[in-house]
């Protein structure tokens, strides 16, 4: 039997219930350049193995950017992203836009996100976190695919890291879909944050801020990211989180092993997200 899975162009649609009341809801954040069906579709091995009471809902970043490398040649589009700079005002968009969803079609009890989708979900989870201390998390568990650079969307979660990220961005000018005019002035009055477990300046040591739910992380050993990816990991409670390396890339791994191993942990950590720590 497969979970239910529900996907959207340009927003979410509302999940068909499970018949069961021990339903367990997902929300699905996409890469960078991709979608929610192109999303859907990397993640259905992983998916389909999954018991019937997982519902999967795929949204839709609201961004228009350039496809993803490989993408266009097997996906008309439309390709899509979060936020399209890490800047905090887009950050802080995303954060919004992400949010509604979950305040008018949730809850959800876990989020699974591949890419940029991934990093999304854990500063998400982080500022809600910092901002409410107090209030129930967010989602219960997370799932982190082959996460890229987490940014920060105020200096109260992390340091002004304005010149490293703009250095970052102009050295993937394509994959970023940075025009001429963009990388001839990579200067900005915007600023860029990052977590503070980032060394810096004004901050050698660092403050570390932990995401206190249950969390997975699955990185490939050759993923050119693989570093933002392990800084998602230690931005993550030690005591509740798992780690799989796979041998790909930036991608979520499709073989029939791989799938079954991820798809045994998703479970292990929905179960662990029941305990009261």
């Amino acid at each position: 039997m497969t979970p239910q899975v529900s996907s959207s162009n340009f927003a979410l649609k509302l999940s068909q219930y499970s018949p069961h009341n021990n339903s367990m809801r997902l929300l699905c954040l996409h890469g960078r350049g991709t979608n929610s069906d192109i999303f859907e579709s990397q993640l259905a091995p992983i998916a389909n193995l999954l018991p019937e009471r997982y519902v999967l809902d795929f949204l839709d970043g609201p961004c228009e950017v350039n496809a993803a490398p490989g993408v266009d040649s097997c996906s008309s589009g439309p390709y899509l992203a979060w936020h399209r700079r890490h800047f905090a005002k887009d950050l802080a968009s995303a954060y919004t836009y992400v949010k509604t969803v979950i305040d008018e079609d949730g809850p959800y009890d876990g989020v699974i996100g591949f890419s940029q989708g991934a990093a999304l979900a854990a500063s998400l989870l982080l500022s809600h976190q910092q901002q409410a201390p107090s209030a129930p998390r967010l989602f219960k568990f997370a799932i982190f695919l082959s996460s890229v650079l987490p940014a920060a969307a105020s200096e109260k979660m992390g340091v002004d890291s304005t010149e490293y990220v703009v250095s970052y961005e102009k050295s993937l000018p394509e994959f970023f879909g940075l025009s001429t005019l963009e990388i001839a002035d990579m200067s900005s009055i915007e600023r860029a944050y990052l977590f503070k477990q980032f060394p810096s300046a004004n901050n050698p040591g660092g403050t570390l801020h932990y995401i206190d739910i249950p969390t997975l992380h699955i990185l490939g050993s050759q993923d050119p990211f693989f570093n933002f990816g392990k800084i998602v990991v230690d931005l993550c409670d030690g005591k509740k989180r798992e780690v799989l390396v796979h041998d790909g890339s930036h991608e979520v791994p499709r073989s029939e092993d791989y799938a079954q191993k991820i798809a045994l942990l998703i479970e292990n950590i929905a179960e662990l997200s029941k305990i009261n720590f």
